[in-house]
Parts: structure tokens; C-alpha cells; sequence
């Protein structure tokens, strides 16, 4: 049997994040601070790991967050990885 690995990766942060606040399904993008320290640590460890699929939710921050860091892939998106709603 061929085994997997699978690497779960945050999205990068928002302005919300920054400001403290919970945003849940509101699809807001990644801030430029937060796209900035996805950079940085791909520059401080030599990117992340190649991978042969990049799957993410479809909100913006998720899918910015994707392509800046596998920009050569496209990511597959599902929609059961969106936020779960707390309503």
C-alpha cells in the first residue's frame, strides 16, 4: 500500500486576524502583512515541502495563500474545507 503524506497549511492572515477578530465564511483576502510572513518564512527555510496536489477552500485568503506558495500548481478547490459557520 503506498502511503501519503498530507501537509495542512493555515492561510495566511487577514486584516481581521490582525485586529483580533473571528470572520469565520466571510470571504476576506489575505493581508499584505500576512502574505509578507508567507514570504519571509519561504525565504528563512527554503520554501515548503513539493507536493504533487494543492487542495484549499474557496475563500480568497485560502487560495492566495496556495498560489503564493505553489504558484506553479493550481489548487483544486473544495468547498468542504470553507470555515465551519457557527451561525
Amino acid at each position: 500500500m503506498k502511503a501519503y503524506k498530507i501537509h495542512l497549511i493555515r492561510h495566511a492572515m487577514t486584516e481581521e486576524n490582525l485586529d483580533g477578530k473571528y470572520i469565520g465564511q466571510t470571504d476576506v483576502p489575505a493581508s499584505e502583512y500576512g502574505l509578507r510572513q508567507i514570504k519571509d518564512l519561504m525565504d528563512e527555510y527554503g520554501g515548503y515541502p513539493e507536493v504533487d496536489a494543492v487542495v484549499s477552500s474557496p475563500l480568497k485568503r485560502c487560495i492566495q495563500t496556495a498560489k503564493l506558495i505553489y504558484p506553479k500548481k493550481e489548487p483544486m478547490i473544495l468547498n468542504g474545507l470553507i470555515e465551519y459557520d457557527f451561525g
